[in-house]
């Protein structure tokens, strides 16, 4: 958010657009975000060169930044936070910000067809967590609140992620189960227990 102010800052209008908002994330160069900026075909400079001049357009405060904004970017920071809501989450992130702008269309005159298809699908999809751990040995956890899923368990535990993450998730969790040894654990909420 910070980068997208800053941008709009130097930008001759100094009124944050959408536009500022994808070039702050294709700015940024670590996990997705530098993934995707390595894929996209996009050039920031003709990106800047395509913001529409705004002069004419009804601008507004955010509680978000410090400087004006248009009303299209109160409308992504909306969906964004419907997304974040939707998904039980506490902070809006990348993927929620990037959904929204896509599916609010107000980058569309910026976008190829490719470009939206690889920022949804790079941006805005569940990934698994899993990585290469060599030779680490799992500690014996000494609580009741924490412990390794039962594979009765799955029918349970399919059916909670559906409904407070997404199916991709759940999916990915199906699958763990025909393991010989699933490797899920699974963390009880004490007030449930009590």
């Amino acid at each position: 958010m910070s980068n997208a102010e800053n941008e709009a800052q130097l930008s001759k209008l100094k009124v944050l657009q959408p536009a500022h908002l994808l070039i702050a994330c294709l700015n940024e160069k670590t996990g997705v975000l530098g993934e995707i900026s390595l894929k996209i075909t996009l050039d920031k400079n003709s990106l800047k060169d395509m913001m529409e001049d705004i002069s004419n357009q009804h601008t507004t405060n955010s509680v978000f930044f410090n400087v004006r904004v248009t009303k299209e970017v109160i409308k992504v920071l909306e969906v964004a936070i419907n997304y974040m809501k939707r998904y039980n989450q506490v902070y809006v992130n990348e993927g929620h910000l990037l959904k929204a702008l896509i599916t609010t269309n107000v980058v569309d005159s910026c976008l190829s067809d490719e470009n939206r298809k690889i920022i949804l699908s790079l941006g805005t999809t569940s990934r698994d967590m899993i990585t290469h751990i060599g030779n680490y040995t799992v500690p014996k956890i000494n609580s009741h609140l924490v412990r390794k899923v039962n594979k009765n368990e799955i029918s349970e535990l399919v059916h909670f992620i559906e409904n407070n993450f997404s199916n991709e998730w759940s999916q990915t969790i199906r699958e763990a189960f025909f393991l010989s040894k699933p490797p899920i654990y699974i963390a009880l909420d004490i007030m449930e227990i009590l």
